[in-house]
């Protein structure tokens, strides 16, 4: 793992000294000096991995060159921003240019002091570096000289899913001042004023709002430390029998299982833990999907109509406390509450405010100034602090509310993964997007609401894999933008009837793109004159691809394209309304496997020379006129045939079922009847599967 570390460490150094900005010339030698020193230091880590759990001194050994490892790259990043910053701004240093770079290196006094940090910061580095390698020299380590091939890809896209626990890092009260402070009271009381029964309050809210959260506020807040002599949360709560409660509890207080115990054993047990005690219990339910439906639970743990039995049986074993012993209770919402506890009091907690928010942000997300992965869902827009994280790699903006993203989210110069996907308000992507030089990867999946990227998409030469491109009627917004991309994976390409010249499209050059699948649309309420000229844009784009999708409206010809597609291998071709025959180009597709037709209202045949061999499924959706010609494509193609989702054949098979005729008969009487004839006219018993 060390040696990883150091690899991806020399290989950016070696990437920043090669680059000689003006900005790092003050450093320019430490740099160098840095490089050397990992170097040797990488020779003995293959050595050193071997003997680290043996040896506890080697081991920390290994762990300073960490240390020191993630520090460089955070100064590279550091370094590297501030190069793209001057790139954006148009005063990029080049040692070609020596006027420049004095004059800048005179006036900027920004870049002054940020390469005089740097250097002060490089010392400091070689000096731990030098220290690190006299300590190598005692442990005698083999020094091993292979070539070990550079990594170029550091960042690895992990994201951890949320979880429900109680350990936290000095929880901040961001508004639920006035929550906090009447729950507080609630359950400390008057202090004048004896309660003789056990009190049981309920924090509602749904999922991920901050009931856990609040709950540990609560139960680490001075007065209630002052108040009770013994607390106990009782995480992650999901067996709701009586049994599963006490036992639950019982390992809360003692810190392990309690013995197999029957229940009677267990109750006399929980009372000794806590008789004469003034107590605060927190149970945090955890209530699985599985476990909700109707308010009720399923399972032999628990059922809606003896929980309720259960929970005073509960309350009756609890009672056992001194006054003021208390329950606290977390619950999704009102009336699953209700359905376990009845009515006992209740504490919702409601949305925080915007502001509120941001506040939590700051204080746990900006902290992290070497944060390279940020996962965010917003209701609002985004916070300008969020340019200060300036390690940032991958940014998940998924499902978030936002109508426009801001123009300071360009200034994450060295973000590489933009992930906008569902964003159902998004209409519109910042201009300055283009800038991001580093971009890798931009995904806004599910975002019906834009319709147009940025003008200068071509500036983006590093982006790999891009949702749609959306072709535009200007200069900067033509399809000749992705000639310089090398796009990989799925790419649609919309509005292509405002292609307005061959040239435009051989520009994009296409051919030279590892697509897996390519989708391309071409829009009827566009008045354009090159709309009907189809074939003439595929067979330009050519693309080298095995998928192909084709969504045409009101358009005609697709003949010659199609033909010279001999690798193609899946094709989808719905919303041509005006389409009447398949053409005969398919049956020169001897290498498609998948053929998708849908919303073709006017298609009522296929060529009668059609022979699809490798052909595996035929997928027919909305196209009620082809059902004279169903039975001769049943015939002719011995491959899995669905209608409208229904499994029709499969091969030499027949599948017939009672769901598969219900869902015809919707469709037409003597569809059905037809397809019925088929079934069962010059085939023995044998092939038929009822």
């Amino acid at each position: 793992m060390t040696e990883f570390v150091v690899e991806c460490v020399l290989h950016n150094l070696n990437s920043l000294i090669q680059k000689e900005f003006t900005p790092f010339l003050s450093f320019h030698e430490d740099l160098r000096k840095i490089a050397s020193l990992f170097t040797t230091i990488k020779d003995s880590l293959e050595d050193a991995e071997e003997k680290r759990f043996s040896n506890r001194d080697i081991n920390n050994w290994l762990l300073k060159i960490n240390d020191v490892a993630r520090t460089v790259d955070d100064i590279i990043d550091e370094c590297v921003y501030e190069a793209l910053e001057l790139e954006y701004q148009g005063v990029k240093g080049d040692l070609s240019n020596k006027v420049q770079r004095s004059c800048l290196s005179s006036f900027d006094l920004n870049h002054v002091v940020f390469g005089y940090k740097m250097a002060k910061k490089m010392k400091r580095i070689s000096e731990r570096l030098v220290e690190i390698v006299v300590e190598k020299n005692k442990f005698h380590l083999t020094e091993t000289l292979t070539e070990t091939e550079m990594i170029v890809g550091r960042r690895n896209e992990v994201i951890e899913g949320r979880r429900t626990t109680f350990f936290f890092c000095e929880p901040e009260d961001y508004g639920r001042q006035q929550d906090k402070y009447k729950l507080i009271h609630h359950l400390t009381g008057d202090p004048y004023v004896l309660r003789d029964d056990l009190l049981v309050s309920t924090i509602l809210g749904p999922e991920g709002i901050g009931k856990t959260t609040f709950a540990k506020l609560i139960f680490d807040y001075p007065r209630i430390v002052n108040y009770f002599e013994l607390r106990i949360w009782v995480s992650g709560v999901s067996d709701f029998s009586l049994k599963g409660m006490i036992e639950a509890i019982i390992k809360a207080v003692i810190g392990c299982d309690c013995e197999d115990l029957d229940l009677e054993l267990l109750q006399k047990k929980l009372q000794y833990l806590l008789r004469r005690k003034r107590y605060l219990i927190v149970l945090d339910f955890k209530l699985y999907p599985e476990h909700q439906s109707r308010h009720t639970f399923r399972g032999d743990t628990f059922r809606g109509d003896t929980f309720p039995d259960d929970w005073k049986r509960l309350k009756s074993v609890l009672a056992c406390g001194k006054d003021g012993a208390s329950i606290l209770v977390t619950a999704p919402s009102r009336s699953i509450a209700a359905g376990i506890m009845g009515t006992e009091p209740h504490f919702e907690l409601s949305e925080i405010s915007e502001n509120d928010c941001w506040a939590l942000f700051r204080q746990q997300v900006l902290k992290y100034h070497s944060l390279r992965v940020l996962e965010l869902r917003l209701r609002g827009e985004l916070s300008p602090s969020i340019r200060n994280l300036k390690h940032l790699r991958y940014l998940n903006l998924s499902k978030s509310d936002f109508k426009t993203l801001p123009e300071y989210l360009c200034k994450l110069w060295n973000l590489q993964i933009l992930k906008l996907d569902y964003c159902k308000h998004l209409q519109k992507l910042p201009k300055s997007l283009v800038d991001l030089k580093s971009l890798l990867k931009l995904s806004f999946k599910g975002c019906h609401k834009l319709s147009s990227l940025p003008p200068h998409m071509g500036k983006l030469t590093s982006l790999r894999s891009l949702t749609s491109y959306f072709v535009g009627h200007e200069k900067w917004f033509l399809l000749a933008e992705l000639g310089g991309m090398k796009l990989k994976g799925d790419l649609e390409i919309k509005h292509l009837e405002r292609v307005k010249s061959v040239d435009d499209v051989m520009k994009a050059n296409m051919s030279s793109k590892r697509l897996n699948e390519l989708k391309l649309s071409w829009d009827k309420n566009e008045n354009t004159k090159f709309r009907e000229n189809v074939e003439e844009i595929l067979k330009v784009l050519q693309p080298d691809t095995q998928q192909l999708i084709e969504r045409w409206r009101e358009l005609k010809g697709l003949h010659e394209a199609l033909q010279a597609m001999t690798a193609l291998q899946s094709s989808r071709l719905y919303d041509l309304p005006n389409l009447e025959s398949l053409p005969d180009c398919f049956q020169h597709l001897r290498s498609l496997r998948q053929l998708a037709i849908g919303f073709c209202c006017k298609l009522t045949s296929f060529p009668r020379s059609l022979r699809l061999n490798m052909l595996e499924r035929f997928d027919i959706y909305a196209c009620p006129a082809l059902e004279k010609q169903l039975h001769y494509s049943l015939r002719v193609l011995r491959c899995e045939i669905r209608v409208d989702g229904c499994l029709i054949t499969k091969g030499k098979h027949v599948t017939i079922s009672y769901h598969m005729f219900y869902k015809l008969i919707t469709i037409s009487y003597r569809m059905l009847y037809e397809v019925y004839q088929v079934f069962l006219v010059g085939r023995s018993s044998s092939n038929v599967k009822c």
